[in-house]
């Protein structure tokens, strides 16, 4: 570039080629000329100018005039892709046209730099992509012939698919339909099958396949996808996943099929031997056989643990093997992705050669990233199918070696990208295995003849760690070690450790743990993580439960495989396991932010998983509590405050009595001290919105009795702060803090308080009309706890809740109602309790009788909701309303509709929702409520009786037996009420079912409560006077009911004497 020329700018260029002709080919090709060679020109200034010359250059050049056109194609390729000058609107949609018309017209030579100015302005151009698709890869687009398997010219079809590519990438604001995302599937992997066993050597080649495989990786981010062979696409990727690795072959057959099937039961028997097993004999794979070739031992680095003299070195002789059989990545140099050296470092060979292995690595990595991408959007049942091919499943037998799978990668790969690409398809595969490898059963010895899915999937796990380990000690990269950590953490958290060899999990801890002091801070995180997802786990074997509260930390650290149950001394018991020593170094030190933070997460896996041992390391977690919430950083406040939350939760759901009783002291104390101290700034932070939510999270598990401790003054205090946080701007503080409030309603000390219930119902019925559902649900979970308060204190209340809040709370429930099936569930709930407890004087009042209609009519609508949750509450709430004698007698309301809708739900298919249905049918007292329906209510009852026994679902036969009684009660309190004229309304049917009530009624008596059995003394008494009359004294149908009923007072007797 001569210095005259950079003297120009573009307003000059601008000026210049305004001035010339079409005809003045010798200075057009000058000033492209000199366009070309501004390497380093800053356009960003004269974006607008730069592109009005660009679009004038391009309507001077000629239809002819391809040397010219090469020229312009190379400049706007420069600009767009090397510069990243951005154009306008107008100029880009004038250029891609001109650029698709001289692809359609120019001659072959110039196609590919066509082409390349093509790729350039569809990748810095969104806006305009969908206008252009169909004109590009529609049935006869510009690019369709390019993409064609048997196109010769390599170079035109390699830019043909950077234009794919490039499309894919910025497909604008509307994405590819499914039509041209089958399109873009078809041609990529259509290339990929046909020239998979072309020559390895040839550069365009790898450059093709690379570019397929980043267009598929944008194809498969969609679940859209028409794959017609999924066993074919996961062959064709499975070779490209060893492209070019040393000592790999690619096989003939690229079409998978699946090998293991999905068990259809939801978990097999723990005792269920492989003989047993429904999937005895699985389809195998045929193995290439080849000597084992020895590699040469490594030197371990200081960071990892030694293979050998670690204490497990001995363990099995596949171990020792398959140091053989896979080497290790370092056998092999290190090579990147991208090749940095020159031409004038390395002979024209060497360099052709350095090229070949970096495209080979980069085509290996991209086939992992649409691998991972295939498994992402796929069904993970159908997946679980091709794991075979994948993982390894069997063990390493001497003299022969598997198929190649993902470890082939991770342990032999000589690019790091790549093996991170692989560690990464392997934590995506195991990602949600837990319903697969529940089934994992490796306590049984392994047959010969046959192979059990469960010990197939047990050897998988096995080998898995086995390989996993290998990499481990292998790996330098810390970017690979944070990923391998990753892998161990996906598994740990799926894997069922109970019913595997316990040594695989001790070890896996004990190698781990070398890594808790690595110099690097991520890879410590990872560890730490590591441990998180082995406590989170709930297949867990005891050993490890005792190894993690072991006080000696060189259990671990030194190999020992076992925990001798009897060498803890009183002394020992009361030091802090080992575990926990880590974490509160960790906090306490000077260590950085992210190491403390893993740790507070740590901790809460240790208190949520072994809360109920913690006694003898309180103290310890208490100071770790105490420090974080003084803590200046926002983030330690937060982690330690989700700690205090785990604390809370954990006494709550204690239930061994004596345990409870020996840690509530010291929850009680913590709480004190927290509450007393900085906890109340943490509460009050605006600052930290996330911060805030979880406080109130915090005072949500909060006992009556800890509260009751604090100070009058601290007790209001945290009320206020509650009712103004219900105010919040952030949905997650208003829905945690009306929640907290939701709880405080039933605390003794403020259920009676009519004050604070006027406050916190006047802050839920604001929260209808919240635009978030959250916090709605939220608020009509505690609405329904106020309407329990108002209901257990009714007596106290009656004269301190006005007509007005109390139709206003009403209202709010009735609205609530009409919400979604989460809202709805709790709103019904409130309303039930609401209608029952309505003081009488209310009652008359004018706006409470719609308010009472409109409760009826929204509890018999959402009746036939199919949330079940809903539609037993609403039965329940219909069966309070009815049970409020003053309420049915002073309201006009249309009982016959509520017994008719209840009568409908008495036939659902849910078990409890029957149940709710037969308490509401006969909640009424008195007779004449039920009108002429009384006759209908008893046959349908009966009925329902019949049905118990026919129509069970598997899921329903734990609710079969209190279903059964609850209809055998429900006939005793409707026998209680029965008068002359419906004995002779239901004689055909007592007549008819009398075998089946005789049987079901001596089965009630037998299981009745004496609460219970007081109804069946009542309601034999009042028959009894009835056959005393005249006109029932020898009726053979009451005569046949006290004979019905009587079966359950023997049965109870014969239970009592027994």
């Amino acid at each position: 570039m001569n210095l005259e020329t950079a003297k120009f700018t573009v307003k000059d260029f601008c000026a210049k080629v305004k001035t010339l002709k079409v005809t003045d080919v010798i200075e057009l090709n000058l000033v492209i000329d000199q366009l070309n060679a501004l390497n380093y020109l800053n356009f960003s200034g004269d974006c607008k100018e730069y592109g009005e010359l660009l679009c004038d250059l391009a309507k001077m050049i000629s239809p002819g005039n391809d040397h010219m056109l090469s020229k312009f194609c190379c400049l706007l390729y420069f600009s767009l892709h090397k510069q990243k000058v951005t154009l306008l609107k107008p100029s880009q949609e004038y250029l891609l046209e001109f650029s698709i018309s001289s692809v359609n017209s120019c001659a072959d030579w110039v196609c590919s730099d066509a082409l390349m100015a093509l790729s350039a302005l569809l990748e810095s151009n969104s806006d305009y992509s969908k206008k252009f698709k169909e004109i590009l890869i529609g049935k006869n687009g510009v690019l369709t012939k390019f993409l064609e398997t048997d196109y010769d010219d390599k170079n035109i079809q390699y830019n043909a698919f950077q234009c794919l590519y490039s499309l894919m990438k910025c497909p604008g604001e509307n994405s590819l339909d499914a039509d041209l995302l089958d399109f873009c599937f078809k041609n990529c992997f259509l290339i990929l099958k046909d020239k998979l066993r072309s020559n390895m050597g040839d550069i365009l080649v790898l450059k093709i396949f690379i570019t397929s495989l980043k267009c598929l990786q944008y194809v498969f981010t969609s679940k859209n996808v028409n794959v017609d062979n999924f066993g074919e696409l996961l062959g064709t990727l499975k070779n490209l996943l060893f492209y070019g690795l040393p000592g790999q072959t690619f096989t003939q057959d690229t079409n998978l099929y699946p090998t293991l099937r999905y068990p259809e039961t939801s978990q097999l028997q723990e005792s269920q031997s492989e003989s047993d097993s429904p999937y005895p004999k699985l389809r195998k794979q045929k193995k290439n056989k080849r000597r084992l070739k020895k590699t040469p031992q490594k030197k371990q680095t200081n960071d990892a643990p030694s293979v050998e003299g670690d204490g497990c070195s001995a363990v099995d002789a596949s171990e020792g093997i398959a140091n053989l059989s896979l080497s290790s990545s370092k056998f092999f140099p290190e090579t990147k992705v991208r090749s940095s050296s020159s031409d004038s470092e390395l002979s024209d060979a060497e360099n052709h050669s350095s090229k070949i292995k970096s495209l080979q690595a980069s085509l290996r990595q991209n086939a992992y990233l649409v691998l991972q991408n295939v498994v992402k959007v796929s069904d993970r049942k159908i997946i679980f199918g091709y794991w075979s091919y994948f993982l390894p499943e069997h063990p390493v037998i001497l003299g022969l070696v598997s198929s190649p799978n993902i470890f082939t990668t991770i342990l032999k790969d000589p690019a790091s990208q790549v093996r991170l690409g692989a560690l990464t398809l392997l934590a995506e595969m195991l990602r949600g295995s837990k319903q697969f490898l529940i089934h994992a059963d490796g306590r049984n010895a392994r047959h010969l003849s046959f192979t059990s899915l469960s010990s197939i999937l047990a050897t998988m796990i096995s080998e898995i760690h086995r390989y996993l380990f290998l990499a481990l000690v292998s790996e330098n990269s810390s970017l690979l070690l944070i990923q391998i950590l990753k892998c161990y953490a996906v598994l740990s958290e799926n894997a069922p450790y109970c019913k595997l060899n316990t040594d695989i999990l001790l070890k896996f801890v004990k190698h781990v743990k070398t890594y808790l002091n690595h110099k690097d801070i991520q890879v410590r995180v990872a560890c730490i993580a590591v441990f998180c997802s082995v406590l989170n786990s709930d297949q867990i074997p005891a050993d490890i439960d005792e190894l993690m509260l072991s006080s000696d930390s060189d259990n671990v650290v030194n190999g020992s495989n076992s925990i001798d149950r009897n060498s803890s001394s009183s002394s020992a018991v009361r030091q802090s396991p080992w575990i926990i020593q880590l974490c509160k170094s960790n906090i306490l030190s000077e260590e950085p932010l992210p190491i403390k933070i893993q740790s507070l997460q740590l901790l809460n896996s240790v208190i949520g998983k072994y809360f109920q041992k913690s006694s003898y390391f309180f103290e310890a977690i208490e100071n770790i509590v105490l420090f974080c919430l003084n803590n200046p950083d926002t983030s330690i406040q937060l982690h330690g405050a989700k700690l205090l939350d785990i604390f809370g939760r954990s006494i709550n759901i204690v239930t061994n009595a004596e345990v409870k009783k020996s840690l509530q002291p010291l929850v009680s104390a913590l709480w004190q001290s927290v509450l007393m101290g900085s906890f109340i700034k943490c509460l009050t932070n605006d600052d930290v919105k996330t911060l805030q939510s979880v406080c109130c999270d915090c005072l949500s598990t909060l006992s009556s009795n800890d509260f009751e401790t604090l100070q009058p003054k601290q007790q209001i205090m945290y009320i206020t702060v509650l009712l103004g946080l219900a105010s919040d701007s952030n949905p997650n503080v208003r829905g945690a803090a009306i929640r907290c409030l939701g709880l405080f309603c039933l605390f003794p000390s403020l259920n009676q308080d009519a004050t604070f219930l006027d406050d916190v119902s006047v802050i839920l019925i604001k929260s209808v009309e919240d635009p978030n559902v959250n916090v709605r649900f939220k608020a009509s979970w505690s609405l329904g706890n106020l309407s329990d308060a108002l209901f257990v204190n009714k007596d106290l209340l009656n004269k301190e809740i006005s007509c007005k809040v109390f139709y206003s709370m009403g209202m709010a429930c009735v609205r609530f109602s009409r919400d979604c099936d989460r809202v709805k569930a709790n709103a019904v709930r409130a309303l039930g309790n609401l209608l029952n407890y309505i003081p009488e004087q209310f009652i008359g009042v004018k706006t409470m009788q719609e308010f009472i209609k409109e409760s009826c009519e929204a509890l018999k609508s959402v009746l036939s909701s199919g949330f079940m949750k809903v539609c037993w509450n609403s039965c329940y709430a219909l069966s309070s309303m009815l049970k409020n004698t003053y309420l049915i007698e002073h309201c006009d309301l249309n009982l016959n509709e509520v017994l008719s809708c209840l009568l409908k739900v008495l036939k659902s298919p849910n078990f409890k929702v029957r149940i709710s249905a037969a308490q509401a049918l006969t909640a009424l007292t008195s007779r004449e409520h039920y009108g002429n329906l009384f006759p209908v209510i008893w046959q349908d009852l009966v009925s329902a009786l019949h049905s118990t026994s026919s129509d069970v679902n598997f899921k329903e036969i734990k609710h079969q037996e209190n279903l059964h009684d609850q209809l055998c009660c429900s006939l005793f309190q409707l026998a209680a009420l029965t008068t002359p004229e419906d004995i002779a309304e239901v004689k055909d049917c007592i007549s008819c079912s009398q075998e089946v009530l005789l049987i079901s009624m001596w089965k009630c008596g037998s299981r009745l409560s004496k609460e219970k059995s007081s109804v069946v003394y009542n309601t034999i008494d009042k028959l009894n006077s009835l056959k005393n009359t005249e006109t029932l004294r020898d009726d053979p149908t009451l005569t046949s009911l006290l004979d019905i009923l009587n079966q359950a007072h023997i049965a109870f007797c014969s239970q009592d004497v027994s």
